[in-house]
């Protein structure tokens, strides 16, 4: 079975700053991985690093900069290997790469390959043993498919150890061990993973992203004024910390750290400080979720027999904006959510 169509609109550059709070840590992480791969090797001058999910890009920037930056006066050259998926906007992530690094692109010292393949079914993506660096922020929740269908929009928002819960917990597994096997076979011995995983609290079961299960409201009152949404699910999967590290393969990884951070929503955060007003707060935030879930929509639409399914979206959204900026708190079109950091390196197999 083919994997989930899954594809961020060309406005995702400027409507993803949940994302990229999320992600900031990650270059941080970047550096530190760095340095350690200077020093284990101090001959070492030309190196790969790669990103899984890269989406438009802006949210890689920070990752690639902070591996030049570290390598400076060492590296010679750096080949960065961006990887989504085939329906993924490709023009606009080039763009992204090239308006920002222009400059170490031109002298020679960055040298882009953009992969487009799923990192679940596609196998080792890159020649075996040659990345030194790997990350991935935001897309390890995509799954490669919807294992079940139910009334909601959002897994989360379900009982927990019902039915379906299980059946998206084997799902995720899967991915997760698949996405780890191909990792090992590209990333050389001492090389580094860094999981940027959009996750859950393993106590509590919260997953966050309020403005999902919003979305699952509006989905019922399109659904009672005769939308064909019936089927719309959101194919995303926050996982618990005890779910990721099931999936490492101790023998093939060293866990190196593990850390989690609660990610506030940048919108929501504004209009409890006075910031911004409840309305603006729910129009950006209900950017983000389009920018992110529109295909979703359009494709049940598309499925269901809809004539105009751009017409199908538009009417989605506007009535997600009404039903965010309808709740006095603001919770309604947060984006707050919890944060998975785990860095894993490649071990050299015993005998």
């Amino acid at each position: 079975m083919a994997d989930l169509r899954v594809s961020m609109t060309a406005a995702y550059n400027d409507n993803s700053a949940a994302q990229n709070a999320g992600g900031k840590k990650t270059a941080d992480i970047v550096a530190k991985c760095a340095r350690i791969i200077c020093k284990m090797n101090p001959e070492k001058s030309t190196f790969t690093i790669a990103e899984h999910g890269c989406a438009t890009g802006v949210n890689s920037l920070a990752q690639i900069q902070s591996f030049v930056n570290t390598t400076q006066g060492v590296a010679k050259q750096i080949t960065v290997i961006m990887n989504d998926k085939a329906e993924n906007q490709w023009d606009v992530l080039q763009d992204t790469i090239q308006q920002n690094f222009d400059v170490e692109i031109n002298d020679g010292l960055l040298h882009f390959v953009m992969v487009p393949a799923s990192m679940y079914t596609g196998g080792a993506l890159f020649p075996a043993g040659t990345v030194d660096v790997t990350f991935t922020n935001y897309a390890l929740n995509w799954l490669s498919k919807v294992p079940t269908v139910f009334e909601g929009m959002y897994i989360h928002d379900l009982a927990s150890k019902c039915e379906d819960q299980l059946k998206w917990h084997l799902q995720q597994h899967e991915d997760l061990s698949n996405f780890l096997t191909n990792r090992s076979v590209e990333i050389a011995i001492g090389g580094f993973l860094i999981l940027g995983i959009q996750a859950r609290n393993h106590r509590t079961g919260f997953a966050g992203w309020q403005g999902l299960s919003t979305m699952g409201e509006v989905k019922q009152l399109m659904i009672a004024d005769g939308c064909p949404l019936l089927d719309c699910v959101d194919p995303e999967y926050n996982r618990s910390i005890v779910e990721t590290l099931a999936c490492v393969d101790t023998s093939v990884w060293h866990i190196v750290s593990v850390e989690e951070e609660w990610i506030e929503c940048p919108f929501h955060s504004k209009f409890e400080r006075g910031d911004i007003s409840l309305s603006k707060c729910a129009r950006q935030s209900k950017e983000l979720y389009k920018a992110c879930t529109s295909w979703l929509i359009a494709d049940a639409s598309e499925k269901n027999g809809a004539v105009y399914a751009q017409g199908v979206v538009d009417l989605f959204y506007d009535r997600l904006e009404k039903v965010m900026a309808a709740d006095p708190t603001g919770l309604k079109a947060s984006t707050a959510h919890p944060y998975h950091y785990v860095v894993l390196q490649r071990a050299k197999l015993t005998e």
